[in-house]
């Protein structure tokens, strides 16, 4: 299915001694910012073949200093999904995108003689199932009790539109795991870039609308797509605002 990097979709725990005091060498970065994430996937997709889909997701993301540390939150706004194989269209459905959690983590931030490095560790997130009743393992089955109605729609797990010329648009049901991290550099206080690094991706088709997409596709984190913007925007910014 075309869709398996979309969630983005995203704490580990992080500070450095360098970013232990708010001083003026240290870049100020509280406020609100645009967060750009990009990544991509490679997923063998049962009767479409191997494609790789480039994701861009746009979040809205607010830094606070703690008095001992830089800590972010963000909120998913929009996702945006592009399989290089141009037969078939993937598209979020509203209740997906709402359904992603609103993530708060630690920033690290380091000096070195370039300036100053900049990490965030985006949490293993889990979609559609509990891996808490199921002993961290990533379930297979529909039946499954550690799988849930994840974004209230309905159905099994979380689902994802997709829409094929001639087939038609159906609905796949799915369960995913993935682990992403951001390194980069502080540009100024108003910037920050680099690169969005999968540390780990898993999904599993639970079920489909049309029998020949309910097999789950091989999926792996792919490369030329992966580069992170966090640009400053006014304070009190809205998703409908980016």
């Amino acid at each position: 299915m075309l869709c398996m990097r979309l969630v983005l979709p995203l704490i580990a725990g992080l500070w450095s001694t360098a970013a232990t005091a708010q001083d003026a060498s240290h870049p100020d970065l509280s406020g609100t910012f645009r967060l750009t994430m990009r990544t991509a996937t490679e997923a063998k997709v049962p009767v479409i073949g191997t494609t790789v889909v480039k994701t861009t997701s746009k979040l809205l993301a607010t830094v606070t200093w703690t008095g001992a540390h830089y800590v972010q939150t963000h909120r998913t706004c929009t996702v945006n999904a592009i399989p290089s194989r141009g037969i078939a269209k993937t598209v979020l459905p509203p209740t997906f995108i709402a359904a992603l959690p609103v993530k708060t983590y630690p920033l690290r931030l380091s000096q070195d003689a370039q300036g100053w490095s900049f990490d965030a560790d985006l949490m293993p997130q889990s979609v559609g199932y509990h891996p808490d009743q199921n002993g961290g393992v990533m379930p297979k089955d529909k039946d499954n009790p550690a799988i849930y109605d994840w974004d209230e729609d309905g159905k099994p797990g979380a689902s994802v539109m997709v829409d094929i010329p001639v087939i038609g648009q159906f609905r796949i049901y799915m369960v995913q795991f993935s682990h992403a991290r951001l390194t980069g550099r502080v540009q100024s206080a108003d910037l920050v870039t680099g690169k969005t690094v999968m540390m780990a991706l898993d999904q599993k088709t639970i079920g489909a609308d049309n029998v020949l997409f309910s097999s789950s596709p091989s999926v792996a984190p792919a490369q030329g797509h992966w580069a992170f913007e966090m640009e400053r925007i006014a304070d009190g910014s809205t998703c409908g605002d980016l």
